[in-house]
């Protein structure tokens, strides 16, 4: 703060305003500013609260109401191992603990608990097999994927809703802001 409060105070003390470079620089600003102000005024013509409302009628229709799993998993490396936990599981051994004794996953320290997902967050094999299985349940056979070995447990399901329109304006403001600059780009161009 210092430094700035030095610099600024001898430069107010001399001649800088009267140099080529600095009447250069100031009409560099100043074209950076009228260009600036001039896209800024013509995106909030475009971007209005109808439009966003559209893109985010439109972003409701797309998403949905998406349903959700919570489960846990074990991850192992051979298929006959994940047949004895199932075996275990069988005979009323608690989830959780076998998870974080034979679980080789990240998430194994959490008794293998991977929080909620969608279909889409999951390979295709582990969704489908989560997502056909009833909570309180577990898979009755392994289930492969390109990670190895799971045994799931579905703890939950619930429906997702999408995001209110206040939760995400700002992204949709972004992207309406970017697609009308691009259209006026294209329309000036042509």
């Amino acid at each position: 703060v210092i430094n700035a409060t030095l610099i600024r105070q001898n430069a107010d003390n001399s001649n800088v305003e009267e140099t080529q470079a600095y009447q250069k620089r100031l009409s560099d600003v100043k074209k950076q500013i009228k260009r600036s102000v001039f896209m800024e005024q013509k995106l909030n013509e475009k971007v209005t609260t109808q439009r966003l409302r559209k893109a985010y009628d439109d972003y409701v229709d797309k998403q949905g109401t998406r349903q959700e799993t919570r489960a846990r998993h074990i991850l192992v490396d051979k298929k006959k191992t994940a047949e004895e936990i199932i075996a275990k599981l069988n005979d009323g051994a608690a989830f959780a603990r076998l998870a974080k004794e034979y679980s080789t996953g990240p998430s194994s320290g959490r008794g293998g608990d991977l929080g909620y997902f969608t279909k889409d967050d999951m390979v295709k094999s582990f969704a489908e097999a989560a997502f056909n299985v009833a909570p309180g349940k577990y898979t009755k056979q392994p289930v492969k994927t390109k990670f190895g070995w799971h045994v799931i447990k579905v703890e939950d399901r619930r429906k997702q809703e999408p995001a209110s329109f206040d939760e995400i304006r700002s992204t949709l403001a972004s992207q309406e802001r970017r697609e009308a600059l691009n259209a006026m780009l294209d329309k000036w161009r042509k």
